[in-house]
């Protein structure tokens, strides 16, 4: 087989390099080539010409020297921009972290309703919890940018779950989801609004279910303590009437107790909700919260709720829309960018209807230790 030979040309300003071998045919020489490959490629004068056949001649491959040479290079940030992208950060509402869910739990039982005891589960979880909770969850998102600083998204799904209990009815719940989120931020001020309808049977009854919710806040000032005041809203439907032959509580589908504090008293069905916060930085890394919020029944007709969707016995149709009030405090420190701390206090004052049922005004503590990567 015939010997091959490549002319390479270089730029004169580098050393040149020889690799030179006799190479009886075209596999050798693929071979070869393929060795050199790596420096070849990132050298970006390497721009081969030329291959020709050659009865006399061993191939030369000519390669231009690696280099680690950095080139230096400066960006200049206009310090409003810096603080822009600053009060964006410490506004912008992450998502609940995913939880361990412990396989010991009752709540990981096929119907989430027959145990008294709450679940901080997150809001939107792995196929793979969802199925821990033998329910299954399809859905499709679609978001559109409105601006720059804001935005506009839709969600779509199925929620399936097996041998459920409500106060009016039991069997198995299909519900379709449609929900829309605006949120974005002008100025001082930010938002972030959604609403969700719920349609759908369960047993030998129709779902007819919304739930909306809306959060505005407004950073005062650029100081470094940047500190934020809140108003949120919340609603869920409850249900009408227990002879109707339609279930309008709201399935919260994988609530966490973090939207309203970490202590997760209730939940969201058959709910009003009005909370008034402030935030502020007072470290580099440690932020506070503090909040009053007040909660009521969307209608007397139906149970109040605890997490994650348990109705509290004879509270159906009985007692007053009032349901409680609660004040909140809470401190959150980055120890390192994989640690973070936090502290939390809430105290809970109960109303009424909850009193007649047995319940009490109560307090909750927590401290967290977070490690991510």
């Amino acid at each position: 087989m015939d010997n091959l030979q490549s002319d390479i040309p270089v730029n004169d300003t580098h050393e040149k390099t020889e690799i030179s071998a006799p190479l009886r045919s075209r596999r050798e020489f693929l071979y070869a080539a393929t060795s050199t490959s790596g420096a070849a490629i990132l050298s970006a004068e390497f721009r081969p010409e030329a291959a020709r056949a050659s009865t006399d001649k061993v191939a030369e491959l000519v390669l231009p020297p690696a280099t680690k040479a950095v080139t230096p290079f400066e960006v200049h940030v206009p310090e409003a921009a810096l603080d822009d992208l600053k009060r964006r950060l410490a506004n912008t509402r992450w998502p609940n972290k995913e939880p361990v869910l412990s396989p010991t739990r009752s709540d990981l039982g096929a119907s989430t309703r027959s145990t008294p005891i709450p679940s901080k589960i997150g809001t939107r979880l792995p196929l793979m919890t969802i199925a821990a909770r033998a329910s299954h969850l399809t859905c499709f998102d679609k978001a559109k940018e409105i601006t720059s600083s804001s935005s506009l998204s839709t969600y779509v799904a199925e929620f399936r779950q097996d041998d459920v209990r409500f106060p009016s009815v039991s069997g198995n719940e299909r519900r379709d989801i449609a929900e829309v989120r605006f949120a974005g931020v002008s100025g001082r001020f930010d938002w972030d609004a959604e609403a969700m309808s719920q349609t759908g049977r369960i047993g030998s009854q129709a779902i007819r279910a919304w739930a909306t919710g809306v959060v505005v806040g407004e950073t005062l000032g650029s100081s470094t303590v940047q500190p934020r005041i809140t108003l949120q809203v919340d609603a869920a439907s409850g249900d009408k009437s227990a002879a109707d032959n339609q279930l309008n509580t709201f399935n919260p589908l994988f609530p966490s107790g973090y939207y309203f504090t970490n202590a997760g008293y209730t939940t969201y069905a058959n709910l009003v909700h009005l909370k008034l916060g402030v935030t502020m930085t007072a470290l580099a890394n440690l932020k506070l919260t503090t909040g009053v919020g007040v909660e009521w029944r969307e209608t007397v007709a139906d149970a109040i709720y605890a997490l994650p969707d348990v109705p509290v016995p004879d509270t159906a149709g009985h007692g007053s829309h009032y349901v409680g009030t609660y004040g909140q405090f809470r401190a959150d420190y980055n120890l390192t960018p994989h640690i973070a701390l936090a502290l939390e206090y809430v105290h809970f004052s109960v109303g009424a209807t909850v009193v007649s049922v047995g319940g009490h005004d109560t307090d909750y503590f927590s401290a967290e230790v977070r490690y991510g990567w």
